[in-house]
This record gives structure tokens, C-alpha cells and sequence, in this order.
């Protein structure tokens, strides 16, 4: 009997090997290498079918001998591994991305032959349970080879279903191939799992069978398949010691933790967007375009390069639509949320890292703080998605496209993201009253904060003030005062300008509209091009706020200028403490919300002096822009679309930054450190 490490090395180089073929049967007819010997694009030629039939046959050989325990196998799958990379480096010059690729996947497995490392499973208690057990021992046999053969099918089915790539016999057959076995594969874990106890189990098994209904239709069973197999992926890497020590890490680091989810999701929504599918057109859009697009819906912000009604398919609105509201309520809520759907348990450590990413502190168990976000989102984003179908339905649009245009702009609203499937936003319905009080009242309670809710919900439930309750009092009070104090200015400055023309009763909702909206949504009633002067500043300075924390809103917080206004009051009244609602204000929160300021005004004016390096745009413009970006607002005085690749690049770092919060970035390299050591004050003049 062969011992499990042999075995485990014998399947993970048959893995190797198969994927490697696969990979370049697709990449022959993917590459563009006109004048060379794979030819151009979705051309299959003579050398690349005989090319990819030997590859095929050698591959199938050399799988063989590994398993027949040949040592002529492992002195052979190298070489097979450099052909492959020399035959895809003179396309380099011309497709550098899909030879790229093959040349990189190559590389890493030679460099695994020359220094092998496979991780070892990490050790566990033996349990009594003789299925568990036997999960454990396909694991440890088989868990590499499952892994490397899922992850290539997931490639494989998207390159084809995906980006469209001609799916000739040759491709087709070895797209298939490795679908079907690695759903075998999947197949043999789901079952050890199912049989191990694990709910989990029950719902790959159910999507599997989604994808069986689906055969009618093949584009879609290949792309639901992809999704299976990538979920399937997900849950065997978790499966491993590496997973579990790389939780323990980020678990102990939610700065980074945060940051990684939210790049991820990013790179995810990049890459479906470049799907020609997601074009209206067909033709797929620039990578750098869909970058943009994808961070701008996944920070919430809403500026956009392309028009987002003309530019995109259904399928990219539903695509951007997935990413706004997954960043709306961030990673963490949502995988905690599935977590416990399927009977899952959230540890110590994912409850305290939680809680630090939601600011709660320990005043409610993350759990139940998390079921509450996530249904009291649905139940508001259903509400508000019912009343704006019956305003687009008043508006003459057919039944199913009322619905749809009513739940996008519904959880657009809610999660602040201010993207409209309308070419000119909303400004089609600024004699609506009912159309934006509903989209004011939905960015309203999603910009207030999940903590502020939560509050409200707990003070309500049992009739008494929480631990949450100084927070609801001054966002409340602060949200109020904002809200007000810019609707009158606005209203005062754009009464004969921007809204001349409306009656005086709709031009009073418009200011109220725009109140709102400029703090952290960045949808606009009104052309933002007819402004009048001293408008674009006070709305920089109400974009600069943002909303409240614990939310979907960006900006410093209306806790931080609270904070900040309450520093100003203790010091003109010559006290050494700050007191909010006869409760003083922490040294701590005093510190945080100086340094978000400080941060929050570094990140501003560094980019917007890149922007003036690079950009020939009027400064008024760009210093909007990126007090929009920062403040994940989306607003623009039509200056989006007339940015450089630079300045896109720069205003979705500006974006990432202003939904991660600058904070974020300043805790990713901060250190506990006890300080042991009294230092004698010494007296500093400021001022």
C-alpha cells in the first residue's frame, strides 16, 4: 500500500499535468500571434491543433506513469513544461496577456519542480466520528489535485463562456474535460462533506441541480457551472492549514483584512465586466474602463467613465448592481451572514474582528448585529424598491422593466452608490416630489449608519437607552443639521440658477434632494453644468463630511466633525475635556477623529495635485472630483469622462481610499505597543 504522502504527490502532479494541458489547448486559440505559428486571435492552425493533440496525448501518457509510479514521469513533466513555455514566449510581444499568462503558470510549475513544496495538512485531533475522519484522510490524499484541477476549470469555463472564445472541438473538448473532471473530484468532497455533517454540502448539491435545469440553455450552464466549481474551490481551500493560518492572520489585522476583501471583489468585478457580455455593444470594454466602473460600484460612489444606461448589457447593470450592494454591506457582514445561514458558528476571533470593522465595541454580539444588517437592509431596500417601481410604472414604463429600474435604484439608494439607469441620472424626475423623498428617505437611513439603526431598533424593542444611544443622538443631531443648513444654502444659491424654471414648491424639494445626495450619494436632479458660483464649494465641503460611521457613506463622519466642533467648544470655553450630551467625550475618539481629518485632508490634496500635474482640466473640476471620490459621493461637474488613463487610475485609488476610510490605511502598519514610561510634559505654543 502506497503511503498518503505518495499518493498526495502522485494525483497533485497528475493535477499538474492535465491543467497545464488545458491551459495551453485554450491559450493556442485564445493568443493573438499574427505571423507566427499559433496565428491570430479565435484561430485555431495547423501547428496548434497538432501542437495541442500531442500535448494531449503526452499529457494523458505521463498521468498514466505517475500513477503507475514510473520514475521516468518525474523526469519528463519538466520538459513538457518548458516546451509549453517556449512555445508561448515569442507571443509575448504580441498578446502579452494570454501568453503572459502561459508562460507564468509554466514558470511557477517548473519552479515547483526545481524547489517542491507542497503544504502539509495541519494536524488534528482524531475524531470520534469515523466520517469526519474520512473527510480528513480524502483531504490530506487529495486535497492539492482537487484544488489545482478546480481552479483550472474555473479559468478554462471562463475563458470560453466568458470573454466568448471560440469554442471549436479542440477547445470545447478540453473545456469540458476538465469540467467534468473536476466536478467528479468536487463531487467526491461534497459527498465526504454531506456525509461529515456540513449544511454546506446541501447547497453546492442544490446549485449542481440548478445547473442540470440550465442544460437548455448552454451558455448559462457553463457559467453556472463555473460558479459551482469556484464555490466548490472556495470550501476545499478553506479546508487547508493555509487557509486557517491566513484567517489567524487577517482575524488579528481587520485593517488589512478590509482592505483585501474590498481589492478582491474589485479584481472579481473587473473581470466580469470585461466580459463582452456586460457591453451593450458586444465588444468588450477597456480593462482600465471596467476597473473604474467596478471600483467605483464596489466603494459605492457612482462616477462613472461610460454612461452606465447606454454602455452596459443587462448583464453588467446586474453585475454592478451585485457589487454595489456587496459593498455596500462589505465582505465580512455578508460571509458572516452565509456563515450562519448554513448552521456555522462565528469564532472569537471573527467575532472580535467583526466588531471592530463595524465600530460596535462589544455594545451587541456581532452575530445578532449582523443578522440585523442584513435583513433590515433587504426590508428597506424591498420597501423603497415597491414604491419606486409604482413611480417608474406613473412614469409609463412597462411592468418588468418598472420592477427592475425600481430595485436598482432602490439599493442604489440605500447603499449611497448613486448609480441610475437613466442617461441623465435623475433629472427626468425633478418634478417627481414622491419619486426623490422616497430616494432621500432610502440614501437617509443608509447613510445614517447600521449602528444608528440598530440603536433606534434596540430602543425601540426594549424602551430604554442602549450603549448605542449617544451614537443615535449625534448623528441624528448632526444628519439634521447638515441636511437643513444645505438645503438652505443650495436652495438660497441656486434658486435663479441651476433651478430656475421649476415651480417654488418643486425647487424646494430639489434643494432638499441635492441636500442629501451631496453628502453621499451622488445622484442629481438638477445639470450639474448650470451650477452657480459658491455651489461647487459648499458641496465639496458637504461631500468632505460625508455620512455617519458604521455605514454605506463615506467622508471624515459627522461623528468626526461632532468631535472636531466639540474640541472647538471645550477650548473656547477654557475646559480640558469634551462633553456631548452630558457624556465626555473619550481621549481616544478625540485622537481618531484628528488624525481621520488630518489624513482624510493629506489624501485630498496630494491627489489633487497629481491631477494638476497631469491633467489639463480646470482646477475647480478636479479639486470636485476628488472631494467626490473621497467622499464616495459620485457627483462630478462633468469631468469624469474627460480623464487620462492617470486620472482614472488616481480617482479609483482616491475611491478605495475614501470607502476604506483613511484610517483604515493608517492602522494597516500600527503596532499595540504598552507604553511603560512616563515622560515630564513639556509646554509647546500653538497658534
Amino acid at each position: 500500500m502506497p503511503s498518503l504522502l505518495s499518493l498526495r504527490v502522485r494525483r497533485h502532479e497528475s493535477a499538474r499535468l492535465v491543467c497545464a494541458t488545458g491551459l495551453v489547448v485554450l491559450a493556442q486559440a485564445a493568443v493573438d500571434n499574427p505571423g507566427g505559428l499559433l496565428g491570430f486571435a479565435r484561430q485555431v492552425t495547423l501547428f496548434g491543433a497538432v501542437y495541442s493533440g500531442l500535448a494531449a496525448g503526452l499529457a494523458g501518457l505521463l498521468t498514466w506513469a505517475w500513477q503507475s509510479h514510473t520514475t521516468w514521469a518525474r523526469r519528463l513533466s519538466p520538459l513538457i513544461y518548458g516546451v509549453h513555455l517556449l512555445v508561448f514566449v515569442p507571443a509575448l510581444a504580441d498578446d502579452p496577456a494570454v501568453a503572459g499568462l502561459v508562460v507564468v503558470w509554466m514558470g511557477g510549475l517548473l519552479l515547483g519542480r526545481v524547489f517542491p513544496w507542497l503544504p502539509p495538512e495541519a494536524s488534528q485531533a482524531v475524531e470520534p466520528d469515523p466520517r469526519r475522519e474520512r473527510l480528513r484522510t480524502w483531504l490530506q490524499v487529495n486535497g492539492p489535485a482537487a484544488r489545482h484541477l478546480l481552479g483550472m476549470a474555473v479559468v478554462a469555463t471562463v475563458a470560453v463562456v466568458g470573454f466568448a472564445l471560440v469554442t471549436g472541438p479542440w477547445v470545447l473538448a478540453a473545456c469540458l474535460a476538465l469540467d467534468a473532471l473536476a466536478l467528479a473530484l468536487a463531487n467526491a468532497f461534497v459527498w465526504r462533506l454531506f456525509r461529515a455533517g456540513h449544511r454546506l454540502a446541501l447547497v453546492l448539491f442544490a446549485l449542481e441541480l440548478g445547473c442540470l435545469a440550465l442544460a437548455p440553455w448552454p451558455t448559462l450552464m457553463l457559467a453556472m457551472l463555473a460558479v459551482v466549481l469556484a464555490l466548490c474551490w472556495a470550501v476545499l481551500w478553506l479546508q487547508g492549514s493555509m487557509a486557517r493560518e491566513l484567517a489567524d492572520f487577517f482575524l488579528r489585522r481587520p485593517a488589512a483584512l478590509a482592505v483585501l476583501s474590498f481589492a478582491a471583489v474589485i479584481a472579481l468585478g473587473t473581470l466580469l465586466l470585461s466580459f463582452p457580455l456586460a457591453a451593450a455593444g458586444g465588444q468588450r470594454l477597456a480593462v482600465l474602463d471596467a476597473l473604474f466602473t467596478a471600483t467605483s460600484a464596489t466603494c459605492v460612489t457612482g462616477l462613472t467613465v461610460l454612461d452606465t444606461a447606454s454602455a452596459f448589457s443587462p448583464f453588467g447593470h446586474a453585475v454592478i448592481l451585485g457589487l454595489i450592494q456587496v459593498g455596500g454591506l462589505g465582505i465580512m457582514v455578508l460571509s458572516t451572514f452565509a456563515t450562519l445561514l448554513v448552521g456555522g458558528r462565528l469564532g472569537l476571533k471573527g467575532g472580535q474582528a467583526l466588531s471592530e470593522s463595524l465600530g460596535t465595541s462589544g455594545a451587541m454580539r456581532a452575530d445578532r448585529l449582523v443578522m440585523f444588517v442584513v435583513l433590515s437592509t433587504l426590508g428597506i431596500e424591498a420597501v423603497g424598491a415597491l414604491a419606486l417601481t409604482s413611480s417608474f410604472l406613473w412614469h409609463g414604463f412597462a411592468l418588468g422593466e418598472a420592477i427592475w429600474r425600481g430595485v436598482f435604484h432602490a439599493v442604489s439608494a440605500f447603499c449611497n452608490a448613486g448609480f441610475s439607469l437613466q442617461g441623465d441620472n435623475l433629472i427626468a424626475f425633478q418634478r417627481d416630489p414622491v419619486f426623490l423623498l422616497v430616494v432621500s428617505a432610502l440614501i437617509t437611513l443608509g447613510g445614517i449608519g447600521f449602528l444608528v439603526l440598530t440603536g433606534v431598533w434596540l430602543r425601540l424593542r426594549t424602551g430604554r437607552p442602549g450603549p448605542l444611544w449617544m451614537s443615535v443622538q449625534v448623528v441624528g443631531w448632526a444628519s439634521l443639521a447638515l441636511v437643513l443648513l444645505g438645503a438652505l444654502l443650495i436652495g438660497w444659491n441656486e434658486w435663479n440658477a441651476s433651478l430656475a424654471g421649476l415651480p417654488w414648491g418643486h425647487k424646494l424639494v430639489n434643494a432638499l434632494f441635492h441636500s442629501v445626495t451631496t453628502r453621499t450619494a451622488g445622484f442629481n436632479s438638477t445639470d450639474m453644468g448650470a451650477l452657480g458660483a459658491g455651489t461647487p464649494l459648499l458641496m465639496m465641503v458637504l461631500m468632505f463630511i460625508g455620512g455617519s460611521p458604521g455605514g454605506t457613506s463615506g467622508g471624515i463622519k459627522t461623528t468626526t466633525l461632532v468631535i472636531l466642533l466639540g474640541c472647538v467648544r471645550a477650548i473656547s470655553r477654557g475646559e480640558n475635556r469634551v462633553v456631548l450630551f452630558r457624556r465626555q467625550v473619550g481621549q481616544a475618539a478625540i485622537f481618531r477623529a484628528v488624525v481621520i481629518l488630518l489624513l482624510a485632508l493629506g489624501i485630498w490634496l496630494v491627489a489633487l495635485l497629481v491631477l494638476q500635474m497631469t491633467q489639463r482640466l480646470p482646477f475647480e473640476a478636479l479639486a470636485f472630483e476628488v472631494a467626490s471620490a473621497l467622499g464616495t459621493v459620485g457627483l462630478s461637474l462633468n469631468t469624469t469622462p474627460l480623464l487620462d488613463p492617470t486620472g482614472k487610475l488616481i480617482i479609483a485609488l482616491v475611491m478605495f481610499a475614501g470607502r476604506l476610510g483613511p484610517l483604515t490605511f493608517a492602522l494597516l502598519w500600527s503596532r499595540t505597543r504598552e507604553g511603560h514610561v512616563g515622560y515630564p510634559e513639556a509646554p509647546i505654543p500653538v497658534g
